[in-house]
């Protein structure tokens, strides 16, 4: 990935923002979507900090690379503006409210966050979300768009929050905006 990344980074000029999706893949030994708490409870060395993805080396070269790139980590559904770990440049939220295990999980409205040496980094919020239920365009044809109201209101909550809102709408396998009406 590092191979990649130097690639992306010194090949094609000026790159605005670099967003990391799947940390479980080296946090969560199963490689799978089931979260176990007792991760974060710093018996297992490396899942809470990203030291087994060398995730601090990474970020460091990312801005020799290129200086003024956003790094940013997908921070899981079931954390929506939490930090999976530092450093990175914004916080995201994948759902406004996300339920898992009879469980709301909130928005973290906080933009100050501790940093490994004590000090507060200010962090600000993507949201992001889509307009199909899977993030990919499906040749199933299977889509069911959110209302006009309800983006409405998810940019409203964002901004609110001082945030982005990113609207994912995933091309189809010509590249073009898939319709309801195919």
């Amino acid at each position: 990935m590092a191979a990649q990344i130097e690639e992306l980074l010194t090949r094609y000029g000026d790159v605005v923002e670099l967003w990391f999706d799947g940390a479980w893949d080296k946090d969560h030994p199963t490689r799978n979507w089931p979260f176990d708490p007792a991760w974060e409870s710093g018996n297992a060395p490396g899942y809470s900090r990203g030291e087994r993805g060398r995730w601090c080396e990474l970020y460091q070269r990312i801005h020799e690379l290129q200086p003024d790139c956003q790094v940013v980590m997908n921070s899981s559904s079931d954390r929506p503006g939490g930090v999976k770990y530092l450093p990175v440049d914004v916080r995201t939220s994948e759902h406004y409210h996300f339920v898992r295990h009879d469980r709301l999980h909130q928005v973290v409205p906080d933009t100050d966050w501790s940093d490994d040496q004590g000090g507060t980094v200010h962090l600000p919020i993507e949201f992001c979300t889509t307009l199909n239920p899977p993030w990919f365009w499906s040749a199933q044809g299977e889509y069911v768009h959110p209302s006009a109201g309800a983006i409405a209101d998810w940019y409203r909550t964002a901004r609110s929050l001082g945030g982005n809102f990113l609207l994912n709408a995933g091309p189809d396998s010509r590249g073009a905006s898939p319709s309801t009406n195919e």
